[in-house]
């Protein structure tokens, strides 16, 4: 996985994106990378569907996620289009479920709602740019990926 990560990472350097899920936690084992890729120019999602035609098979795609085999190796693109919300993003797509899942629950008991499109309350977004300012509103400590 670490060798396909790297991969990944070279093929998309001229794209913000991180790398999250399974492999962000740290975790013992994986089954799949899942990537975070922000695309927020015309012709960006065209660009990311070429590289990763180029370099591995596309099994499925749209405009939000785009699943590959590279080197064998299942690989979720996920596409996160406003900069805005990358870290509700990434927060999302890191995990754990069970985190995710106590996130939200604490979220609801303050009036808001979390997803992978940021922190909402009143229908408005108030916050998700970073992971740590998510927390922040949500008014807890911030937790490690690796301890998710």
């Amino acid at each position: 996985f670490e060798q396909t990560a790297d991969y990944v990472d070279n093929m998309l350097d001229s794209f913000q994106h991180l790398i999250c899920g399974s492999f962000r936690r740290n975790a013992p084992f994986l089954k799949d990378l899942d990537v975070v890729v922000l695309c927020v120019k015309e012709g960006d999602l065209t660009e990311l569907c070429e590289r990763v035609a180029l370099v591995g098979w596309i099994e499925s795609g749209g405009d939000r996620n785009i699943t590959a085999k590279i080197n064998n190796i299942q690989v979720d693109f996920k596409i996160c289009t406003d900069p805005s919300v990358w870290g509700a993003t990434i927060l999302h797509f890191t995990g754990s479920k069970a985190n995710n899942i106590m996130m939200r629950k604490i979220a609801k008991t303050k009036g808001m709602k979390l997803s992978e499109y940021g922190l909402e309350k009143d229908g408005k977004i108030i916050a998700g740019k970073t992971e740590e300012e998510i927390y922040k509103m949500l008014e807890i400590q911030f937790v490690k990926p690796s301890e998710r």
